[in-house]
Order: C-alpha cells, then structure tokens, then sequence
C-alpha cells in the first residue's frame, strides 16, 4: 500500500468572535480552520496530540469552513494533524506563556539550570555546609564555561592528558589483578579442587557416581580482571564527562546556541571515538560509591596519575546542576518550574540573609552527590530539606517544601489537610513556632470590565488558600502558629493587612523573572523578620 503524503496546507487559528489569530493564547478557547473543500469534510480526519477532533460547518465572517474547536490549553507544543485521503498533513502548534514575556520564560529557565542551583550551593558553603569542594561563584557556571571545563577534560591541557589521549594509551596495557575464581568441573578435568569445598561435592548424592565419588567438584581458576578499583575511577570520570557534555548538547540545542552547540558535538564525536578504544572498559563495573581512595597505581602510574589528576580538577570546580524531569519539556511544565524557580528563589535569599545574621547549617538535604557530580533536588518528602541554627540563642529554622499538615503531630490542621509550597518554621526553646508560608502560582485573575485596561489581580482562591493556612494551620492544643502567608506570583503586589497594627499576615508578591529586585526586597523583608525571631 502506498504511503501518506505530507502535506504543506496550513491550519488558520480564530478566536470565539471571528478574529484571525496568529495562534491559540493560552487558556483560551478558538478555532481552527481546516484548508479542506467543503464538499469532502465527511472524508477528513482531525486529531489533536493523536486525539480524534469533532468537525463541523460553520460560517466565519459570512463564509462557510470547516472548523474544529481548539480546547482551552497551557503552555506546551501540540501536534495537530488532519487527514484527506492518502495525505497526511503534521502542523506543530506552540502556546507561550502569557502571563510573562518569552524573555522572562528564557530568564526563568537560565535561573533554574544555571545561577540558582549553584547561589544556593555557595550560600550553603557560607554557612558551612559542602565542604572540601570549590565551587564557581554565582553566573559562572554558564553553558560557555561548562563547555571548557568538558574540553579540557577530554583534549587534556598542557599539564595533563584528556581522555582522548588517555582511553586508546590505557587499550594497549590496561592495569589489571590476578582473582580466583571457582567454578563447577568435572572430577577428571578439574586443575585445583578446592578442598574445603569438597564436603559439598560429596553432600549431594545426585552428584556422586556408583563408586560414590563426586562426579564434580568446585575447581579453583586463577583469571586475569580488568575490573579493578582504577579502571573503575577511569569509566566514572568518563560516565560524568560523557553525561555532562550530553545534558549540555541538548540544553544548547533548546536555547539555539548554535555555535557551542557545533562545538559541543565535535567534542562528544571525539569522545565517543576515543572510548571505542577502550574495549576493556566493557568489562569494568561502576562503583556503588564515589570514588575517594588513592592507590599506588593512580600515584605511581603515569598514565593512571592523568586520569585522577583530571578527575579531582572536574570535582574541585564543581559545577552543580538542577535535577528535575520536568526541565526536559519546559513549557509543558512551565506552572510547576515557575513554583520551582520562586521556592529557590525563597530558600537562596533565606540562606544569604542567615549567613550575614551568624547562623550555621545544620543539616542540608537539597544537594546530592552521584557518580557524576553534584545536583540539586527539591523533594516534596514532608522532611526539611534547610536546618539552620544559631550558635548563641540555639534557635532553628527548618525549610519544608510542600509539607503536609494533617490531623495528628505537633503542628496540625484543623479543617483539611493543608499543602503549602514552602513552609519555614521558627523553633525557640520553650516557646511556640512559628511558621511563615510562600506558596509560588502561576495565577492572575483579569477582571475585563475596561478591555483597554484590564484589571490584573490575584485570583480569589489562591487568597483564601492563604488565609485558610492562617486559620487553619495549629497546634496541637490549637495555638496559631501561621505568622505570614503569600503567594508568589506573575502580576502586581497587593497587601491584605488585618488585626489592630494592620500586621502584613497575607500577601501577593510579585515574582517576574528578570525583574527581581522588587521582588527579592519584599521576600528580603519578611525573612529579616524570621531572622530577628530566631536570633
């Protein structure tokens, strides 16, 4: 049977009232116009991300097409595609963000992959945490840096070998051990019987001939391993090297940096090639941890002194990564990335201001270490991911991301159970904490009265969330302990001042990547209060 065709024809997009769009917006309802003669509609197929579509006649502006109805949608890309016949045609539909400019989404996702995760890792340096590891400051961390940092790596430098160099010199004498191993034989062909194995050969009576002797024993053979603790170091610097220069492909592939990109596969093809050399490495395992040990191999070695001397400069200049599936399609999940990008945005601020204050990390539970460098993960596990404390007072302040107050424990909920995105509690001796809420929304509520001049605000619900975890979040003996909550948000700030001091209890803040500084003085603001709390 013949193939499809593809075919050029293209889509036209009309809003409910008949206006001719350049796409769908977000959240908006329209319509689409399918390029098909009217007497052949009951031939066409229409489907949208590979869902069936119902069509219809309707006239447009006085003239009759054949329309399909474009559901409300995010942000994201979507295939549509219709059928004629034999001819298939494929139409890629993007929706951006409405809520905040393309440059802002661009700003947002620079901030999660490169600046945030390592200002929070060189806040957590300041207040003792990661130590033994030198981290790049703040915006070094770009994708040009990464880059040489790979391409030293692998083309090596004047003072030290690269990969390329290293994995077809190690092919032609790699270090090796002598193990033993055993195996089962035959009694007549066995070389080294073990003899303390020998009571299990003569155990089994279905091994044992009529003369009861064992038909097989356990033979001890003595084989040469390349699997060894240096070799296993090597395919761990090459697995990180490797990862780390394909995560950057891709990322410039998205951002349309075409000559790193150019750059990044050359180095990947050179890389590849080098460990097409290495045939031995297809027998060496990873570590189950990472690896720290120096051996008189990797000090005495020449070519093994390379590889650990390259493995220790990728490590000393850690470059750290945001770890989170949802960055591989990032306007699909545009609404959880921006509640990411203002949690970090909370908990750096938080860490920079504690720092300056005198407090010191306790226990930190955002940054992780594998086989192939250090990431940053928020886990929603109701356990702090930030304990900080203070020397002198022995107060502490615990970050909680999305935790959960339900009926039972010290701090509970007297209605429903309450989620907020970030919760950071006060603890003093003695006293009762206190908590203090943000919770990041991709959310406005446009009221259209003037359509020249919309009204743009929080949307009601997300307000009374706030004041729901003021009401609702307790002790135990049903004490309040909510001092403040906000939402984080795209539009303008707004203060619902309450009690007899008309006390800032609930709040939306603006939160605009790219336009930070406003921003970052309100969320300043409130976390200086936490501070002289906990002091």
């Amino acid at each position: 049977m013949d193939s499809p065709l593809i075919s050029e024809k293209n889509i036209q997009f009309f809003d409910m009232g008949g206006a001719l769009l350049a796409g769908p917006a977000e959240w908006l309802p329209a319509l689409m116009v399918i390029p098909v003669p009217l007497g052949l509609w009951e031939q066409v197929e229409v489907r949208l991300q590979d869902r069936p579509v119902t069509l219809s006649i309707r006239k447009i502006n006085g003239v009759s097409r054949i329309l399909a109805e474009w559901p409300r949608s995010g942000p994201g890309n979507y295939l549509v595609t219709y059928r004629q016949g034999m001819t298939i045609h494929e139409q890629l539909v993007t929706i951006f963000p409405q809520k905040i400019s393309q440059e802002a989404f661009r700003i947002m996702l620079d901030d999660l992959q490169n600046k945030l995760p390592g200002a929070i890792a060189l806040a957590l340096k300041a207040l003792g945490g990661l130590s033994g590891v030198k981290l790049l400051p703040a915006g070094e961390s770009s994708f040009a840096q990464e880059l040489q940092r790979l391409k030293r790596a692998i083309l090596g430098t004047p003072d030290n070998l690269g990969l390329v160099q290293i994995l077809p010199s190690l092919a032609k004498n790699p270090h090796k051990n002598l193990i033993n191993r055993e195996v089962w034989a035959k009694s007549e062909m066995a070389r080294a019987p073990h003899p303390v194995r020998l009571f299990q050969a003569i155990q089994n009576d279905k091994n044992l001939d009529n003369l009861k002797r064992p038909m097989q024993v356990l033979d001890t053979r003595h084989e040469h391993t390349y699997d060894v603790y240096e070799n296993q170091l090597l395919k761990t610097y090459y697995q990180e090297v490797f990862q780390r220069l394909y995560r950057l492909k891709t990322a410039l592939l998205k951002a349309n940096i075409s000559d790193l990109y150019t750059e990044a596969n050359k180095l990947l093809a050179h890389l590849v090639r080098a460990k097409q050399t290495a045939v031995f490495l297809d027998e060496v395992s990873l570590p189950d941890f990472v690896p720290s040990k120096i051996t008189m191999v990797l000090l005495k070695t020449p070519i093994y002194q390379a590889i650990l001397k390259g493995y220790l400069e990728l490590h000393r200049n850690a470059a750290i990564r945001l770890e989170s599936q949802l960055l591989e399609a990032p306007l699909e999940n545009f609404p959880y990335l921006y509640q990411m990008w203002g949690t970090l945005q909370v908990i750096l601020v938080l860490l920079e201001e504690a720092a300056l204050e005198g407090f010191t990390l306790e226990e930190q539970r955002l940054f992780k270490r594998d086989v192939t460098g250090y990431y940053l993960q928020v886990l929603p596990d109701n356990y702090p991911v930030i304990t900080l404390v203070h020397p002198v007072s022995n107060n502490r302040i615990k970050v909680t991301p999305e935790r959960t107050f339900s009926v039972s424990g010290s701090i509970v909920s007297f209605t429903f159970p309450q989620r907020p995105d970030i919760t950071i509690e006060v603890n003093r001796p003695g006293a009762v904490p206190k908590i203090y809420i943000f919770d990041p929304k991709y959310k406005l509520d446009t009221e259209n009265t003037n359509f020249s001049q919309p009204v743009i605000k929080p949307k009601k619900e997300d307000i009374d969330k706030m004041h729901a975890y003021r009401d609702a979040i307790r002790t135990s003996s049903g004490e309040r302990v909510v001092e403040y909550a906000a939402i984080l948000y795209p539009g303008p700030s707004v203060s619902y001042k309450s009690g007899v001091n008309l006390q800032r209890q609930v709040e939306a803040i603006q939160a605009l990547p790219g336009q930070e500084d406003t921003f970052i003085t309100n969320i300043k603001y409130i976390i200086s209060e936490i501070l002289i709390y906990a002091e």
